[in-house]
């Protein structure tokens, strides 16, 4: 997993390289600097590189931070580039997945700066922590420019000022040489390093009331008053260094109030190689404190924080173990553990799990040690853990570099709930409380509609295997309390309640032939012909009405299971409301309509035309409407350009008889 990051790394610089030669990059591009080194490739390897190249590069004097070459970037190129990068022997990174890939354009150009600061950007989010130190590190330590607390710790090379007034009067001002000491007149040298300032009063008071008796007399009050503050040497800049892991290690001028911590914002702190968990400071070439970056993120606080003295050495040590989470995880993201962290301290890291987690399995897809791998010959294993017993406790689950654990989430079934469907008046999904029946579940559901079947409810219950039970009530026993019918529900029961309209249906009619709904519905009280008619639909069309036969129409009348009998009448009639139109219809009843090419045998008065014209299709046919005609409302023969694609020497007319 964090080899393929590496990879995409190679990938982009190679991007930026071959963009260089093209003279599309600036080669001095700071921000294209600080992607080389995320790559761990120097200036130097970057210069040996382009000479490898092949190509001629010659430094244009009028824009000096451009490069400019006189042959163009080619196939041959491109592999010398990532030939000479594979051949640098610093670099321990596979090329198996370096490809050379264009964005889309008119030039195939490559990225750009701006995309591969944009590409580095999106993995560094992934890793927890690394972003926090974007910001300009003034904001992220006190101000000592106004004043300073009783809670400063005095330190070399810091200017203290004691001041006597009354009987006595002093002002002067003292150093604390790089030991920690400060020499005061009549009192000698006084190790000062590492008190803070309300302590250093606490102490010089102490140490002048003996040479300054107006101090502290013995009987009386004080005449004489004491008071220590800091000279303005204190805020001159501490010269200090950061080393390791880190994009831009060297010497850095910081803050006099600076600590441990507010130090890593000075140099945009580790990169990804380098370590948030074991940061250490060295004073004299020996530790004198360690810090773990994640006490302050995930807490707020700055255990061990030290302020910074002169030459201090702030080292960063490469990054440790490194574990990825995913899923239903407080704060999905690869994080660093310590040796000691196992699984159930990462959860915590990591936010702690969702209210949704699934907490019977979570999966490790781990990357199996060297040494292991060469003892059981398998490289990669998936193992499942129970949350339930690391959460308690009961199992201790330690974690391996290049870890990935995926965390389920539950399913979206709601169980402990009852569907009511049918004939009540607010049907739907009901929570099943305890001892729910179904004269309760019908009181939930608003109560019956009127014309509810009280003869028979079902109910269609799941079994534990998934398969189907249905059960068949007496609804009206069930409203008597009757306990074989009254039944308790149970979780995703199925409830239907029926209509006495839907069951008992007074029968049915059919319209047929010309129409544009033909089809079978219920037969509806004082449902007549001029209704059954109108459903048929497409009598408000002119042009469909000129073509539906209106001086008959039938209806088709059942007399018994032998016999039919046809009942003719002018359908124009029916149309006006007029004839047979109030005529009640019986169960089975049919009307049939019929089209003037039925009876008459006469088509739709129109033409059509098609082949190799600009408009083919269905036109109206007008009276002595010709050939002519047709061919220039649909043909574009107008079209003098068009018309020379047309072959002129035939076309062909096909008539119905």
């Amino acid at each position: 997993m964090f080899s393929n990051i590496k990879n995409i790394f190679v990938s982009i610089f190679i991007f930026c390289l071959c963009s260089i030669l093209n003279g599309q990059i600036d080669i001095n591009d700071k921000r294209l600097k600080d992607a080389a080194r995320k790559l761990g490739v120097s200036s130097s390897q970057i210069k040996k590189m382009i000479p490898n190249s092949g190509l001629e590069g010659v430094i244009d004097n009028n824009s000096p931070t451009k490069r400019t070459f006189k042959n163009q970037t080619d196939e041959g190129s491109v592999k010398d580039i990532k030939e000479s990068f594979k051949a640098d022997k610093s670099n321990d990174i596979s090329s198996s997945n370096n490809k050379v890939l264009l964005k889309s354009g008119s030039n195939d150009s490559l990225y750009t700066n701006i995309d591969i600061i944009q590409e580095i950007e999106d993995v560094k989010d992934k890793y927890f922590g690394y972003n926090v130190f974007k910001g300009n590190p003034e904001l992220f330590q006190k101000s000592f420019d106004i004043s300073a607390d009783g809670n400063y710790l005095i330190g070399p090379g810091d200017e203290i000022i004691i001041m006597l007034w009354g009987d006595t009067e002093l002002n002067s001002n003292y150093f604390v040489s790089k030991d920690g000491y400060m020499f005061i007149e009549n009192v000698g040298q006084v190790f000062v390093n590492g008190l803070s300032l309300n302590q250093l009063e606490s102490k010089l008071f102490k140490l002048l009331k003996k040479s300054y008796s107006s101090l502290d007399p013995s009987s009386g009050s004080a005449t004489t008053f004491f008071d220590v503050s800091l000279g303005a040497a204190v805020l001159r800049p501490v010269r200090i260094f950061i080393l390791g892991e880190l994009d831009q290690p060297g010497a850095y001028s910081v803050k006099s109030t600076t600590s441990l911590f507010n130090s890593l914002y000075y140099c945009n702190g580790p990169n990804l190689n380098g370590s948030l968990r074991t940061i250490k400071l060295l004073q004299g070439g020996k530790e004198v404190a360690e810090i773990d970056f994640y006490d302050y993120l995930l807490s707020g606080k700055k255990t061990n924080d030290i302020k910074l003295q002169r030459d201090d050495v702030v080292f960063i040590p490469p990054r440790g173990k490194t574990i990825e989470i995913v899923g239903e995880i407080g704060r999905p993201a690869i994080y660093e553990l310590k040796d000691v962290e196992s699984l159930y301290d990462l959860i915590n890291i990591g936010g702690g799990l969702k209210i949704s987690t699934f907490m019977q399995r979570a999966q490790i897809k781990r990357i199996i040690p060297p040494n292991d791998r060469a003892f059981t010959g398998i490289d990669r294993t998936l193992i499942d853990v129970n949350l339930f017993d690391v959460m308690s406790k009961k199992i201790n689950v330690e974690m391996v570099d290049g870890d990935k654990i995926t965390f389920y989430s539950i399913t979206d079934e709601i169980k402990n709930t009852v569907n009511v469907i049918g004939a009540v008046k607010r049907p739907g999904v009901y929570e099943i409380d305890k001892g729910l029946n179904i004269t309760k579940l019908i009181k939930k559901a608003n109560g019956l509609v009127g014309d509810a079947y009280l003869d028979r409810a079902d109910i269609i219950r799941t079994n534990r295997d998934f398969s189907k039970t249905q059960i068949t009530i007496n609804l009206q026993k069930a409203l008597n309390g009757d306990l074989n019918h009254n039944i308790f529900l149970k979780s995703k029961d199925v409830v239907t309640f029926y209509k006495s309209s839907d069951l008992f249906s007074k029968g049915f009619v059919t319209i047929s032939g010309y129409v544009l709904n033909p089809g079978t519905t219920n037969l509806r009280e004082n449902l007549n012909v001029e209704d059954l008619v109108f459903f048929g639909g497409g009598f408000k069309n002119e042009k469909r009405l000129e073509e539906i036969y209106l001086e008959r129409a039938d209806l088709i009348r059942v007399i018994n299971k032998e016999k039919k009998k046809i009942i003719p009448f002018r359908l124009d009639s029916v149309l006006i409301g007029k004839g047979i139109a109030k005529m009640n219809l019986i169960d089975g009843d049919e009307i049939k309509v019929y089209s003037k090419f039925q009876i008459e045998g006469i088509w739709p008065r129109t033409v059509k035309i098609k082949g190799k014209v600009k408009n083919p299709g269905e036109y109206p046919l007008y009276e002595n409407m010709k050939i002519r005609d047709l061919l220039r409302i649909s043909a574009g023969f107008e079209d003098s350009v068009y018309v020379k694609r047309v072959y002129m020497e035939r076309a062909d007319l096909y008539r119905k008889d």
